[in-house]
């Protein structure tokens, strides 16, 4: 299963992710290139980062 969750940085995202995670799934996290809090989110096999703002999401789609 994969996941793409937006807002990984957060309160609500870091959850997310720590949840999904542990039910098995595959996560990619969409996170701002000038995000500053990029360091809260697990490094884990199963998560990939893809730098992606709004504004470019489409582009961010071959990543996922």
């Amino acid at each position: 299963m994969r996941i793409v969750i937006t807002g990984a940085t957060g309160f609500i995202g870091r959850n997310l992710v720590t949840l999904f995670l542990n039910k098995g799934a595959e996560v990619f996290v969409l996170v701002r290139q000038d995000s500053t809090h990029r360091e809260v989110l697990k490094i884990d096999r199963t998560i990939h980062v893809v730098s992606c703002g709004f504004c470019t999401l489409m582009d961010c789609v071959s990543s996922i």
